[in-house]
């Protein structure tokens, strides 16, 4: 301790700053593809409860001449040069795919009476639902019987037309006949359709595929509350999935605990990113997985290749210079501070802990004799305390003992903090003695 000097303009030897820390402590603890069974998609298709789901035009039911057990759809004409179309159409009711494979099977058969038919042309349309109006030939024939000749029943068995069926949704479909007479009077032309098919099988459904990168145990280390980022490449080529993950203690057996936020319902992509949120995890080592699922083939999972190392909060703070602080003999009234251009003693303060700082600071009385009370304004027995940093060159008053003003909202891991006091002592003393005072550092996890 210095010694108090008095002459004819007093002074006070001042002071023997004596640093204490505060540390505000956070404790925290194989593929499988699936394809359906092919499925007739028309209704009533071999016409055996009549024309029920068909709308005909000139078209006719024939409950007579009939491929299989009951009536069929006739076409006809009958006079000199006669001509006649029609046809039987139906909306089909379950949409197709682009990608299905789609079969036409069908009976047909034609007849000529008295003279050669001019024409006797059948064919089999399809309205897409991209191209309304439009109608495209998927099978056709336009062979002609010899006078009073016909052709029986001919099959049409399991034609691949899926080539045109390139829009996905709902498709209408005709039987359509064109027959044309010849000159004599009782000339007569007949074209049938009968038992048809439109037999439609699902392409197969593609599995997903879910592969989780990271963690992948190299610098994957976070301190809870932090967030941390899941990468994984998720696809599917013919559904819209989301992938789940999970957090667990080892890699097997897909019995961990569910990861909430952006990871629950992760969408598709190339080596993307979710962000998992640690705040409230316990501090461990963790293998995560994800699972998806596109509600057809069974669910899909992935471990990470490492774990993620989740540790907790350690808030710690050091006082790396000297940590004592003289400011000197100083005249009633008058200031020092710790800058070059005073006693020239600036301090340090060090983020020892693993997640970056807030740090704060307080200061208290003058002790030693009649103790001086810190105030905004210097006067009898009240002296000024005041702080800035060097990042921001400007005194900020501790006016209230015990009352921490914050120095700077956050400090990163192993950075410093520098920073300068100021003391304006009384402006009268009630007495001569050395007087010390207290600066106190809080630390706090910075938000």
């Amino acid at each position: 301790m210095a010694k108090f000097i008095q002459n004819n303009l007093r002074n006070f030897l001042v002071i023997l700053i004596i640093f204490s820390l505060a540390i505000s402590w956070i404790f925290l603890t194989p593929d499988i593809n699936v394809q359906a069974n092919p499925a007739e998609y028309l209704n009533n298709p071999s016409f055996d409860g009549g024309t029920t789901g068909w709308t005909l035009t000139t078209t006719a039911y024939d409950d007579t001449y009939y491929q299989d057990t009951a009536g069929s759809i006739e076409t006809s004409c009958v006079e000199r040069n006669c001509k006649s179309t029609g046809d039987a159409e139906q909306t089909i009711g379950t949409d197709i795919n682009s990608t299905d494979t789609v079969l036409l099977s069908l009976y047909w058969s034609k007849r000529s009476v008295v003279l050669d038919c001019k024409a006797n042309n059948i064919r089999v349309e399809i309205e897409k639902p991209t191209t309304p109006g439009v109608w495209d030939v998927i099978w056709s024939d336009i062979t002609i019987p010899a006078f009073n000749g016909a052709t029986e029943w001919t099959p049409v068995s399991s034609e691949d037309v899926s080539s045109y069926f390139t829009d996905t949704g709902t498709y209408n479909i005709r039987f359509y006949a064109d027959v044309r007479g010849g000159v004599l009077a009782s000339n007569e032309c007949l074209a049938w359709f009968d038992n048809t098919s439109l037999d439609v099988t699902a392409a197969a459904n593609e599995t997903p595929t879910l592969t989780v990168s990271q963690p992948d145990g190299v610098d994957d280390t976070v301190t809870v509350g932090q967030s941390y980022n899941i990468t994984y490449t998720l696809s599917d080529t013919d559904d819209d999935v989301t992938a789940a993950f999970y957090y667990d203690t080892n890699n097997t057996g897909l019995d961990g605990i569910a990861i909430t936020g952006p990871c629950a319902t992760a969408a598709e992509g190339t080596n993307v990113t979710c962000a998992w949120d640690t705040t409230e995890m316990t501090p461990g080592d963790y293998y995560v997985y994800g699972i998806t699922n596109d509600g057809v083939n069974p669910d899909v999972s992935d471990y990470s290749p490492g774990q993620i190392t989740i540790q907790a909060v350690s808030i710690s703070i050091t006082i790396t210079t000297d940590g004592d602080v003289a400011y000197g003999i100083v005249g009633e009234g008058n200031s020092q501070d710790t800058t070059a251009s005073g006693v020239d003693d600036t301090q340090t303060v060090k983020n020892n802990g693993n997640v970056a700082e807030k740090i704060s600071i307080k200061t208290s009385n003058a002790i030693g004799g009649t103790d001086w009370t810190v105030g905004s304004t210097a006067g009898t027995d009240i002296f000024v305390h005041s702080f800035a940093t060097t990042t921001a060159e400007t005194w900020q008053i501790l006016d209230v003992v015990g009352t921490y003003e914050i120095a700077s909202s956050s400090v990163a891991v192993n950075g410093t903090l520098d920073f300068d006091l100021k003391i304006t002592v009384p402006t009268a003393s009630t007495d001569d003695v050395e007087k010390t005072v207290t600066v106190t550092f809080l630390a706090e996890q910075a938000q």
